[in-house]
């Protein structure tokens, strides 16, 4: 019996049981209308939408629609609005009775290009996109007979997309190797099992390469063919599944890292896990009771990081959500309402959120639903340093879906432990997950009912001038009324700064000896201090440079020895904190210890026994003033000699200039 025929039968019977079913469903939405998505919103398609994809067409970032119409032999483009609405579609001509569209760069040139699989003229039409999201007319490509599904993939390894095109009347998969330009060389076709209807793409074992899986709807198994490394395939390796597969979907379902199989079988309103063994081989599969599918898709809905299923329930009418356990085991679905008779499903951020939103093409109301996600999986947006303080926090800046944060009572901020960014949680810690142990719980934050937030944290260390960068490890938590349903970010990291330098030291003061320095200040209060620096120069104004610093200290007692008490030394403090910030230097002092002209020490004011010190050291050999410049009257410098006495001579007999102040000899 042909499976076509019989769906369009098993169509006009749903039509005249509609009103069953809506009575059914008034009743059903009251029950399962949860939290996950919201409300569907339709958008007019061309005649009987089979197969849905979305894809950023025109270039500016958001994910657009496109619907193959099966009975207007046309594709619908609905451009995205930037948020998650959509502009009135716009038809492209295809081949006859478009069963299957995918979209992919296929010229190599940076946008998406659409191919078409056209059941009714035995052809996959390629629409090259101009750039900005229209598309030129149609280059049709032969294919088997009865083509029902296309998906295009870099089959050969030379970095473009080919195509392969399951043929449901000849029990083929054709390939159709790309020339690098999206044309394409004749179909080369590989047997599959009976009445192939659905084709996926995807490295099965681990080579490197893109194998193909072929759904056979009346055989009821999977087809594996693995590449051979150049775009040609071994012979194929079947697999049982429930009856009727129409959909297989490749997905790593149970978390270990490779490809999973997930078919949606019509006959006996079923899914059929086939779990690999690593190697592109397959446990036999694990069915459990879903809903009437045309379609399965895999992708995380919940925001937990494993990838769960959704299935177009055509008698709902309404999809039905079956979350991952997080082993390739799935919970009882809950159902969302869609419009008339759903047979294709696609989930992809459409309004910018981070979470994935349903897209389903309607084939008997002529529209696409969409459906919001609902999941108020939060996402740090940025982490930075609190300027102007004295470290030890960052503010946390995170945003959220625009209707999902009605369901968070409060936000937890946790904190990594150790601050290592080697380590996830588990990608993004989810619904359910425990706390890993390495974690602290270091704010929490109320939910208001807005889309951004932020906050200010403790981070585990400042980063310094010569620790380098110390992270800190964050995730955010939204917890919800019940305690076992929160939400969690991925994890992102930041530092922390001190800010603030210390305030200057105050009231230094220079005095000693004319060989020793003795150093004092007032301490300054900073809670951070650490440590001060002093610096010395012989030129009064000095700036401060490593090269001038004399000692570190921790006290406001210092000293300094001194080499040459002849040349005069000014000093300055700085305090240092535990960031290695330094504050602004403190006063300057210069360390005067002897009076100018006082050659004999005496500790007065110049007068003839100083002169005659300086007579008897000159003409005798007495013994030296010390330091010298308490006989260097007239600032020359080196060795008092006659010029000096004059110069004292004439300050004390005849009011002279006073002795000049050089060395330590200023006071």
């Amino acid at each position: 019996m042909n499976l076509f025929k019989s769906a369009l039968s098993q169509l006009k019977l749903l039509r005249v049981s509609f009103l069953f079913f809506l009575i059914f469903s008034v009743f059903f939405i009251s029950s399962v209308l949860g939290q996950g998505f919201a409300p569907k919103v339709d958008y007019a398609t061309g005649v009987f939408p089979f197969s849905v994809f979305a894809s950023d067409l025109d270039g500016d970032v958001d994910l657009d629609l496109v619907t193959a119409n099966l009975f207007s032999d046309s594709v619908s483009i609905l451009k995205n609005n930037g948020d998650g609405t959509f502009a009135a579609k716009v038809d492209y001509a295809t081949g006859t009775v478009p069963y299957s569209v995918f979209a992919a760069d296929l010229d190599g040139d940076g946008d998406f290009d659409l191919a078409v699989a056209n059941l009714g003229s035995n052809t996959v039409s390629v629409l090259k996109n101009n750039g900005d999201g229209t598309f030129a007319p149609k280059v049709d490509y032969a294919t088997g007979a009865t083509p029902y599904s296309v998906f295009a993939s870099d089959l050969d390894g030379d970095t473009d997309r080919d195509l392969a095109v399951a043929n449901y009347d000849d029990n083929t998969v054709s390939v159709l190797k790309n020339n690098g330009d999206g044309t394409f060389a004749a179909k080369v076709d590989y047997p599959t099992g009976a009445w192939p209807i659905s084709v996926f793409a995807a490295d099965l074992d681990g080579d490197g390469d893109f194998d193909l899986a072929v759904a056979n709807s009346d055989s009821y198994t999977v087809s594996v063919l693995k590449n051979n490394g150049d775009g040609t395939f071994a012979p194929k390796v079947d697999y049982a599944t429930g009856v009727t597969p129409v959909s297989v979907f490749a997905s790593d379902l149970d978390g270990d890292g490779d490809f999973d199989l997930a078919t949606a079988n019509l006959g006996d309103y079923s899914v059929s896990i086939l779990k690999n063994n690593g190697d592109g081989t397959f446990v036999a599969k694990n069915d459990f009771a879903a809903v009437r599918a045309w379609a399965v898709f895999a992708a995380d809905l919940d925001g937990d990081a494993d990838n769960d299923l959704v299935l177009p329930n055509e008698w709902g009418p309404n999809v039905s959500v079956f979350m991952n356990n997080g082993d390739g085991t799935f919970v009882p679905s809950v159902s969302y309402p869609t419009g008339d008779a759903p047979v294709s499903v696609f989930a992809a951020d459409l309004d910018g959120d981070t979470d994935n939103d349903l897209a389903v093409a309607n084939s008997s109301s002529n529209t696409v639903s969409i459906l919001k996600n609902l999941t108020p999986m939060p996402k740090i947006i940025s982490i930075t340093d609190v300027g102007n303080d004295q470290g030890k926090q960052v503010r946390i800046r995170w945003k959220t879906t625009s209707v999902g944060d009605t369901l968070v009572k409060k936000y937890d901020i946790f904190r990594r432990i150790d601050g290592s960014t080697s380590l996830t949680i588990n990608g993004a810690v989810s619904l359910n997950s425990p706390l890993p142990a390495d974690w602290e719980q270091v704010a929490t934050f109320s939910a208001y009912g807005d889309t951004l937030y932020n906050g200010i944290v403790p981070t585990l260390v400042d980063s310094t001038v010569s620790g380098g960068l110390k992270w800190s490890v964050f995730f955010v938590r939204a917890a919800t009324n019940s305690p076992v349903v929160f939400y969690d970010s991925p994890i992102d990291s930041g530092y922390s700064l001190d800010n603030l330098v210390p305030a200057p030291p105050a009231n230094l003061q220079a005095t000693g000896t004319a060989i020793i320095a003795s150093l004092h200040w007032s301490p300054v209060t900073d809670e951070d201090f650490d440590f001060y620096y002093i610096y010395r120069d012989t030129v009064s104004g000095f700036s401060l440079s490593p090269a001038k610093r004399v000692k570190a200290t921790s006290d406001t007692l210092a000293f300094d020895t001194l080499s040459n008490p002849n040349k005069a030394y000014f000093y300055r403090v700085t305090a240092v904190d535990f960031s290695g910030n330094e504050g602004p230097p403190s006063n300057q002092d210069q360390l005067c210890t002897e009076r100018a002209g006082d050659a004999n020490g005496s500790g007065s004011a110049p007068n003839l026994t100083d002169i005659i010190y300086l007579v008897n050291y000159v003409f005798k050999g007495s013994i030296a003033p010390v330091p010298l410049c308490r006989g260097d009257a007239n600032g020359g410098g080196g060795a008092p000699n006659l010029t000096d006495i004059i110069y004292l001579v004439n300050y004390v007999f005849k009011g002279g200039l006073a002795p000049v102040k050089t060395g330590v000899c200023c006071l």
